[in-house]
């Protein structure tokens, strides 16, 4: 009965959300699984929530039912059954795993990245085991941008260092001991003096020894609750994960250690406890920021780049001071935590000047307060979390989440967060950025039908009571999808996906009397999705993909239409060597309806290409394993253009019709 009205349930939840309107009125790799999130920029952040939990594997002996939900597919279930086996008896290998009901060879293979089994703490562990992994990767354009060129009255170019990026990683670790120096400079940066790139970032971390659980010094991240008060890095967000992507599940201090050089916080931090719980942390960070005057600065810039003058003038021009401490109890199937955060700038800090700006932050100082829970019952968790800003101003969210054995999943999640609310480290599921001005509610549903059907489907209404960026006035909006999932075979399966968002905006038009005004109106996009991949044999996969995008600004009568069809091909050419190459074809006549596709790039590089105007698209992967502890990556990459003669525009300006890349990794396991 379920399962039936589930499906139902699933079939008509877009068509009814997709059927109300907004008023016009005056004013395979793991990453695939989140590329639909990765749409809006993202991606950076997402892959550094990837990478750190791939750097800081969960022990399989230590991890709770909130640290066993974050792996991916990981069932309330399996996760229940995986701890009372644990407690007849400590798993000594990863493949005792194979004994807890729900957990077989093939999805064991699929969390083996993110766990690990350590044994029992002796005086020789801090000491036997070490392990290291050196990563040198370099990448760069092929054409010239505008930016690396002289200028034509003979000044120096826009960009004061070359066109290279460049990423430098050392790691040594064991069961319990961790070291990491990271190097990184982006393209446009100059190789810096005594450090060589233009970030450098490095930690050394201990972690479950007895009651310890984390303490790190140097460059660390810090997660709690639902993401209101401190998550700096993103999440799973809106995509075909549909009763994950609105809750988090990720808690504590980790170490740092990507090239992302914003989300991170630099000082010590330490995590202690088991039912009773306790992590603090202390941060101080120059960071880059533009000046008003003397005295007032710009809230800091989030790209982390120093390419141009202004650039390196703002570099390093505003120190941020950061506290915080986390209590909190954890039960056996629930959890309380409250937990505080401070943060005070040398210099005044200032918002914007436009209408939508009047509830950013001010000032030199910044406190926000919260309180997040969490119950797990046999196929039922729920969570949510409550925050307190300074200015007092409250954000909230809540979700349930519940499995049945019939392979039905639902994710209902309500949130509520003021316009004034004010979260300088806060990143929780919204449909915009931050965690303010949004009221919202989600409901995601997926079935599994046998061993070879999957059906998953979503709603999100959310609804911004103040001006959001751009606009003079509140908006509101929504967003569905729907996915089909068929397998048959070994490792082949077929898709089809349709997501459908419509979004309030505004624009400009004359009235009766010829006169300009600003009207309110709506804007949206439906994408429809039919994949089809086949194994064939353990040495080749192909996949082909077909992908409609239509389009209509606010205030217009046109759709605009969207093509992309590709073929994508990985090959085991020989038992060292692996090839991944694809050729796409598109045709976007208008941004609003640009394409994009997630591409297999270098390890830990996520690239979700934008595909706009009318062109072709072709890349190659190489990976080689030379040997236990040598592996060699090489892509190139190129996109022509139909009909253009000049890309992009200002210092990223290319002449020509052609953009292509070239990037060369070396990693060294020891």
């Amino acid at each position: 009965m379920i399962k039936a009205g589930t499906i139902v349930l699933g079939l008509i939840l877009p068509l009814c959300i997709a059927a109300q309107g907004i008023d016009s009125l005056a004013i395979d790799d793991p990453a695939e699984r989140w590329e639909l999130q990765t749409e809006e920029g993202e991606a950076d952040r997402i892959l550094v929530w990837l990478e750190t939990l791939m750097l800081n594997p969960l022990d399989m002996n230590r991890a709770s039912v909130s640290d066993l939900m974050m792996l991916p597919d990981m069932k309330l279930e399996t996760a229940r059954a995986l701890i009372d086996q644990r407690e007849q008896r400590y798993f000594s290998k990863l493949s005792d795993l194979r004994k807890v009901n729900g957990i077989s060879s093939a999805y064991l293979d699929q969390i083996t990245p993110y766990i690990i089994v350590k044994p029992k703490i002796t005086a020789a562990s801090f000491t036997r085991h070490w392990k290291a992994d050196w990563m040198s990767r370099l990448q760069r354009s092929l054409q010239k941008k505008e930016g690396y060129l002289p200028k034509q009255n003979g000044e120096s170019p826009v960009y004061k260092g070359d066109d290279w990026k460049a990423f430098q990683r050392l790691s040594l670790y064991n069961d319990h001991l961790s070291m990491n120096l990271t190097l990184e400079k982006d393209p446009g940066e100059g190789w810096r003096q005594g450090t060589l790139t233009d970030h450098t970032s490095a930690h050394l971390a201990l972690r479950d020894v007895g009651r310890l659980r984390q303490l790190v010094i140097g460059d660390f991240i810090v997660r709690g609750g639902q993401g209101l008060i401190s998550a700096p890095v993103a999440s799973m967000g809106k995509g075909r994960e549909v009763t994950r992507g609105a809750i988090r599940q990720w808690e504590g201090i980790r170490p740092y250690g990507s090239a992302e050089e914003t989300a991170y916080m630099r000082g010590a931090g330490i995590s202690l406890g088991n039912r009773f719980r306790l992590e603090a942390w202390y941060s101080r960070r120059k960071l880059s920021a533009s000046a008003l005057n003397d005295s007032t600065f710009r809230m800091p810039a989030g790209t982390g780049l120093h390419r141009t003058q202004n650039e390196l003038r703002n570099r390093a021009r505003l120190e941020r001071t950061t506290a915080g401490i986390t209590t909190g109890y954890h039960a056996g199937t629930w959890e309380i935590n409250i937990r505080g955060l401070s943060t005070r700038f040398d210099q005044t800090v200032s918002g914007g000047m436009q209408i939508y700006d009047r509830y950013d932050f001010s000032g030199r100082s910044h406190r926000v307060v919260g309180v997040d829970h969490k119950i797990v019952l046999p196929g039922l968790m729920i969570l949510g979390e409550i925050a307190l800003s300074d200015n007092r101003a409250i954000a909230f969210i809540q979700g349930i989440r519940m499995e049945w054995d019939s392979g039905t999943e639902w994710l209902l999640s309500y949130r509520n967060y003021s316009p004034g609310f004010q979260s300088l480290y806060g990143h929780a599921f919204a449909e915009g950025s931050g965690t303010q001005n949004e009221e919202g509610f989600y409901l995601g549903i997926s079935q599994r039908v046998g061993t070879k059907w999957k059906f998953a489907a979503y709603a999100d209404q959310f609804f911004f009571p103040a001006p959001r960026f751009g606009l003079r006035s509140y908006s509101r909006g929504y967003d569905v999808l729907g996915a089909l999932e068929h397998r048959f075979g070994s490792g082949s399966r077929a898709e089809i996906l349709f997501r459908s968002k419509v979004k309030g905006d505004e624009y400009k038009a004359e009235d009766d009397r010829g006169l300009g005004q600003i009207w309110r109106g709506r804007q949206f996009r439906q994408s429809t999705r039919f994949q089809i991949q086949h194994q064939l044999g353990g040495k080749l996969r192909m996949r082909t993909r077909l992908e409609w995008v239509r389009s209509r600004p606010a205030g217009e009568d046109h759709i605009y239409k969207g093509i992309l069809l590709f073929q994508d091909i990985r090959w085991h050419v020989l038992g060292w060597l692996r090839a991944d190459t694809r050729f796409t074809v598109f045709g976007s006549p208008d941004y609003s309806s640009r394409l994009y596709q997630f591409e297999n790039d270098l390890l830990y590089v996520m690239t979700n290409t934008m595909l706009n105007d009318q062109g072709k698209r072709f890349y190659l992967l190489l990976k080689a394993d030379a040997g236990e502890n040598l592996e060699l990556w090489f892509k190139y990459g190129v996109t022509v253009y139909d009909g253009l003669r000049v890309l992009g525009s200002g210092p990223e300006q290319i002449r020509g019709n052609r953009r292509s890349s070239v990037g060369l990794q070396l990693r060294v396991k020891v």
